[in-house]
């Protein structure tokens, strides 16, 4: 995924509305270089799901 600097700023807003703030309730291990999060937001008490790869052919 190409990232511009229209996307990375969309990207840094949704992150601070939704995640900053939030407490990380559990990690899973999706895969050998994947780790997923759940994270709970006091501001709305809902949980979100981040998943982070750190696969050298397909970051994500």
């Amino acid at each position: 995924m190409y990232l511009d600097a229209f996307t990375l700023s969309a990207l840094v807003d949704e992150f601070l509305d939704s995640l900053v703030g939030g407490r990380v309730q559990d990690t899973l291990s999706v895969d050998s270089t994947g780790l997923g999060l759940e994270i709970y937001s006091y501001a709305d008490h809902r949980r979100r799901y981040l998943y982070l790869n750190a696969d050298n052919q397909q970051p994500r």
